[in-house]
């Protein structure tokens, strides 16, 4: 709730990465389709938002444009040949756009943290100060993550379906 430095690099990174992935996903779709669409467009930049959600406090400017025009270009493919691929049902491109979206935002934060790349790295409150970035490390920590959260995820939905299956 302040006014820093921190928020406005929040701020300015939320909206580098949208309007990138919508630029994206529409140059994308307007090349593989022949136009582009408005529908395209929103979807873009509702993966944009999704990809720097995990990213926005810790990366650059130009790591939330790039982690933007991955998203749009991911979340595409997601919703055009995955889906097919696969054969699920997903009416609203929710898997497409945001499970994608949150998968590449977490594992590009690992990426473009790193203060060579204009990221803030990661602060060390013991020695209080920036401790030493080690990519690979950290990319590794986020890919635990985003396995934990497919797993935790996918036995929740199991559950869920079989409650709703057993009663209704």
């Amino acid at each position: 709730l302040e006014a820093t430095g921190l928020a406005a690099q929040v701020f300015a990174n939320t909206i580098l990465a949208t309007a990138a992935a919508a630029l994206t996903w529409s140059f994308a779709e307007w090349i593989w389709r022949g136009t582009p669409t408005m529908l395209g467009a929103a979807s873009g930049a509702i993966a944009g938002l999704v990809a720097i959600t995990p990213a926005c406090g810790w990366v650059g400017p130009m790591g939330s444009i790039v982690i933007g025009l991955a998203a749009g270009i991911g979340c595409l493919l997601g919703v055009t040949k995955l889906k097919s691929a696969l054969g699920y049902d997903d009416s609203l491109d929710v898997f497409g756009v945001h499970c994608i979206g949150g998968i590449l935002g977490a594992l590009l934060t690992a990426v473009f943290c790193n203060p060579a790349l204009g990221g803030t790295g990661v602060y060390d409150y013991v020695a209080n100060a920036v401790a030493e970035y080690s990519t690979s490390a950290q990319f590794i920590s986020q890919l635990w993550g985003v396995g934990v959260t497919i797993v935790w995820s996918g036995a929740v939905s199991v559950v869920g379906y079989a409650i709703v299956n057993a009663t209704i």
